[in-house]
């Protein structure tokens, strides 16, 4: 009798039993993942590269000569270069034009008897010594080293040309959802930094074998990464002590712009070539940020404006005629399909939007079946619920036999107790008839050991909790928005630009943020989805070495506001815990 395994597809939300001493890639045949294999599992190609976690660390594997021999967890970048909807760098609806002075050069010279060899130049200085004519292969890789998500790009450094982006799971969510657990895990566990650095540089490595294969681009012609990540990504990416970032006064090991070298690093890449990461704004305002105002160019921008850039952290800058505020926020990752009970990232089969009218009608990633619901369907469903009723103010999903919709009179939220399903309580309060798209909705609502769900699809539910989620996180990014705003004396009213940034971001339902109150109403704001700001950013400091100073420019004259001081953020925070 054949004995079965268990192989999961991470973020796919696709795992399955197949027969024990299969490969990797019939595997994935069999449940319907699709991993490149183009010499048809000859070996020969190097395209179907996969990682593995085994004996808890990350390991890099070709799928087609990898057996499956124990229950095994499988992360594939090259199906997720085609089906995520990777936002690979900044939109502004005009074409973009980069000035290219990078900090890589090259240099094509012939010694006596005529053979020629190549030069490669660090900013003017002699980096390394090429045998042959190597001068058209000069390439750079952008990473933006994101709480729950990476994305890397191959740049052409003569070009300015952008060859491929590819995405991955952080893997450092086994260590934790966001930076403290990671800190936490850092201070009590024996070279809990180490692992998690040396995870994370396998990680890169692997984004880079993709792109470098994808592209036919040996990796040894690869001689800068430019790297942008929050305050506490960047230092375990540089395996730099993170334990103060947690501990009062929360201060960093460095705030200044960081670089080493590739082989310092373990970075398979040049072995001399400069890796470079932003400068930081405080411990939990970092270079992201930094990145992301770079790429906007903020001198250009009708202000007041303000940015912000929703992940796992949520990063706020209010942008003044003579000043910038910045701030950061703990979002949690739900809005990256983290921690929700159907949730995944923006790959194929994920609900990506979602609209209440005749039927429930939903917008899925690939035109598949739907497998799960990513970030903007998830703010999509909640704010429908809300607009319909089925959801209170107070964040209440209605119970299946209600009649009535609930509506709040009190703003004062009691917190859940112990055991209970989450979502403010509703105080003090009037009924009235269920609105009409409700009530022909109210089918949807059901109830599972107690705990109160709406369903989407056969396979695809919101629960109390998710919604729970979607509060605290709406909660944290509007606190931090209405604070900023206070300090910086400016009425909502007054906003003339709002530039929405980050993967997640892009995909946005402008309705939707207003709906469940994200956003102030800033009615005369014009509101902007511009993309990956961070990774765009890192990809001009890669194409124009100058901007490295005004990124400086913009870290060390920034105004820093820490929420966690501010002693009217709680109240805030629990007022714009309602919808």
């Amino acid at each position: 009798m054949t004995e079965n395994v268990k192989i999961t597809f991470s973020s796919w939300r696709i795992e399955g039993l197949v027969p024990k001493g299969i490969t990797i890639l019939a595997a994935a045949r069999s449940l319907g993942v699709d991993v490149e294999a183009p010499c048809g599992g000859s070996g020969k190609c190097g395209r179907d590269l996969v990682q593995i976690r085994k004996e808890g660390l990350l390991e890099t594997v070709l799928a087609c000569k990898t057996l499956v021999e124990t229950d095994l967890e499988v992360v594939c970048p090259q199906q997720e270069r085609k089906a995520l909807k990777i936002v690979e760098g900044f939109y502004t609806g005009d074409n973009k034009a980069y000035r290219i002075d990078p900090l890589i050069r090259k240099e094509l010279l012939h010694d006596k008897y005529g053979l020629c060899f190549t030069r490669v130049y660090d900013n003017g200085g002699l980096l390394l010594q090429e045998s042959g004519n190597t001068k058209d292969y000069v390439y750079g890789i952008a990473l933006d080293m994101g709480t729950t998500t990476l994305v890397a790009s191959l740049v052409n450094l003569t070009s300015g040309a952008i060859l491929g982006s590819s995405s991955a799971l952080n893997p450092l969510v086994y260590y934790g959802h966001d930076v403290m657990s990671r800190i936490k895990y850092a201070a009590a566990q024996k070279d809990g930094l180490g692992s998690m650095h040396r995870e994370l540089i396998s990680a890169v490595n692997f984004l880079t074998q993709v792109l470098s294969s994808q592209r036919s681009i040996r990796p040894e012609h690869i001689y800068q990464i430019i790297g942008a990540g929050n305050t506490t990504m960047q230092h375990i990416f540089l395996n730099k002590e993170i334990k103060g970032i947690g501990e009062y006064p929360y201060q960093a090991e460095t705030l200044d712009t960081s670089v080493a070298t590739a082989q310092e690093l373990s970075l398979d890449i040049a072995a001399n070539a400069p890796v470079t990461t932003f400068p930081c704004i405080s411990a939990y305002v970092g270079g992201d940020i930094v990145s992301g105002l770079l790429a906007i160019d903020i001198k250009y921008l009708a202000v007041p404006a303000l940015f912000f850039d929703i992940g796992t952290n949520g990063e706020i800058a209010l942008i003044l005629n003579d000043r910038i505020i910045a701030s950061s926020t703990a979002v949690g990752p739900c809005f990256e399909g983290m921690t929700i009970s159907s949730g995944m990232r923006a790959g194929e089969g994920a609900i990506e939007h979602v609209r209440f009218e005749e039927e429930i009608s939903l917008d899925i990633i690939g035109g598949s079946q739907p497998r799960g619901i990513c970030g903007s369907g998830l703010l999509d469903v909640v704010s429908e619920l809300v607009r319909t009723g089925l959801v209170s103010a107070g964040g209440r999903l209605q119970a299946h036999d209600n009649e009535k919709i609930i509506t709040l009179q009190s703003r004062n939220p009691i917190h859940p107790g112990k055991g209970d399903e989450g979502g403010c309580k509703d105080v003090c309060t009037n009924e009235k008839p269920l609105h009409n798209t409700a009530i022909k909705y109210k089918k949807n609502l059901y109830e599972n050991d107690g705990k109160r769900h709406f369903r989407l699809t056969d396979t695809v539910s919101i629960s109390q909790e998710d919604i729970r989620q979607v509060q605290l996180a709406k909660a944290a990014i509007r606190a931090g928005v209405e604070i900023l705003l206070a300090r910086g004396n400016v009425k909502a009213e007054e906003l003339k630009t709002i530039i929405i940034a980050g993967g997640f971001g892009y995909h946005l339902n402008e309705r939707s943020l207003f709906g469940i109150g994200l956003l102030p109403e800033a009615i005369n704001a014009k509101i902007s989805f511009v993309g990956n700001s961070s990774l765009e950013g890192a990809v001009r400091v890669l194409l124009n070495k100058r901007l490295v100073d005004d990124a400086v420019r913009i870290a060390r004259t920034a105004q820093v506001v820490e929420l966690s001081r501010i002693p009217e953020f709680e109240r805030v925070f629990i007022r714009e815990m309602h919808f």
